[in-house]
């Protein structure tokens, strides 16, 4: 007696259900993950790795709270390999997730109803985004160039804005410089204000709200003052210690003085050799004495003088004049009457 075709086809597919139940059941427990961290940064990429996933399609992949089965971000599918694994998947971070505890779920047949469907899960902790300022160097006078940079901005979150001081609001047109957050490297420079100690702030902004900031202390220090002077010559009598890669040791060669300067010097020394030669003629003139055996002349106020006679006088009275003098003839010559000179 034969059996019936029709029931070898029936006990033929109970027993092909039955090793599919227990493929999908033995799939439950063999699947695992592996997080390369299990904890991470707002903004940052989950590394992810996987064995024992049975079927060869994607795995997917989603990051959602512990508490809530919230999600943040979208699915990520990894294909899977013969050999049943998956190694270096990135799951992001959303920037603005919360921090608090999370899960990164993954499953194979993810909408299948049947329980048997692959899947695996690891608990991970997300940190606030924590952005880092760096200043090289940390003390500059004014009007000088500085470096800043630093790490952990939210490469979504806009330019990175470097301020001098701390503040709650973003006032853009107030800022130092600005760089991409991605690569936040760039140079400023030192404002004009008082010499001190100052904070200085990089933030990233929405409008003028500042979304996420840090810190980074720096010093004003005073200008120091200029001299222009020419190059000081080549050659120099210091001692050099060839230990100090040709630094010298010794007392450094005074600067040399520029042709304005040097000018002006030489105007100076001749207006003092001027001064001290007419100070010398002035004090000669002063202090200057008369020959020796000769006595100056005496002056007095008033001179009573008669001069006497000479001898020969000849006397000649004019007729209308009886108050004119008698002259002698060595200083008037001839005498003249008053009617011979009319």
């Amino acid at each position: 007696m034969r059996p019936n075709s029709s029931v070898c086809a029936l006990v033929a597919a109970i027993l092909v259900a039955g090793a599919a139940t227990t493929s999908r059941a033995a799939a439950l427990a063999e699947p695992t993950l592996t997080l390369a961290e299990s904890s991470v940064v707002a903004g940052d990429d989950i590394v992810v790795s996987g064995a024992g996933w049975p079927f060869p399609e994607d795995v997917r992949l989603q990051l959602e709270e512990s508490q809530s089965a919230t999600p943040h971000g979208g699915p990520v599918a990894s294909a899977v390999l013969a050999d049943g694994t998956f190694s270096d998947a990135t799951v992001p971070v959303p920037p603005d997730t919360p921090p608090g505890p999370y899960r990164l779920v993954a499953c194979q047949a993810c909408d299948d109803v049947d329980p048997g469907a692959p899947f695996a899960e690891r608990e991970l902790t997300v940190r606030a985004l924590t952005p880092t300022l760096r200043l090289d160097p940390t003390s500059a006078a004014a009007g000088e160039q500085i470096a800043a940079s630093g790490d952990a901005w939210d490469p979504d979150g806009g330019p990175v804005f470097l301020f001098a001081a701390e503040s709650a609001e973003c006032t853009t047109a107030s800022a130092l410089a600005s760089g991409q957050p991605s690569a936040f490297a760039i140079t400023a420079t030192v404002p004009a204000d008082d010499p001190g100690e100052y904070r200085f702030m990089a933030a990233q902004c929405i409008g003028s709200k500042v979304v996420s900031r840090a810190f980074a202390s720096f010093t004003i220090t005073p200008i120091e003052p200029t001299t222009t002077s020419s190059s000081p010559s080549s050659t120099s009598s210091d001692p050099v210690s060839p230990a100090s890669n040709g630094e010298s040791t010794g007392a450094q060669p005074p600067q040399a003085l520029s042709g304005e300067r040097r000018e002006w010097l030489g105007w100076l020394v001749l207006a003092v050799i001027v001064a001290a030669v007419l100070g010398a003629l002035a004090f000669r003139l002063a202090t200057r004495r008369p020959a020796h055996g000769r006595q100056p002349p005496q002056v007095s106020a008033r001179v009573a003088y008669r001069p006497t006679l000479p001898p020969t006088v000849r006397e000649t009275t004019p007729a209308d004049r009886h108050d004119v003098r008698l002259l002698t003839d060595e200083q008037s010559g001839p005498a003249i009457s008053t009617e011979e000179r009319r």
